[in-house]
């Protein structure tokens, strides 16, 4: 069965506009949106995952991947 492909995106600078436990209190500010390269659909899941985390973690600034 065909699989599809994921594009991994990372959003930074987001928690600094809305922190854990301030739903609904948005500040202004800026977002930078990052899209990754396509990851071949055609991989097991699992393989997909950790590609995916890989990249978007690429591009957090240090202390901020999960």
């Amino acid at each position: 069965m065909p699989q599809a492909p994921v594009v991994p995106i990372t959003l930074i600078g987001t928690y600094d506009l809305m922190k854990n436990g301030g739903e609904g209190q948005l500040k202004s500010g800026t977002v930078r949106v990052v899209v990754h390269p396509m990851i071949d659909g055609s991989k097991d899941a699992d393989t997909m995952m950790k590609e995916s985390y890989k990249a978007i973690a690429s591009a957090l600034p240090p202390g901020r991947v999960a």
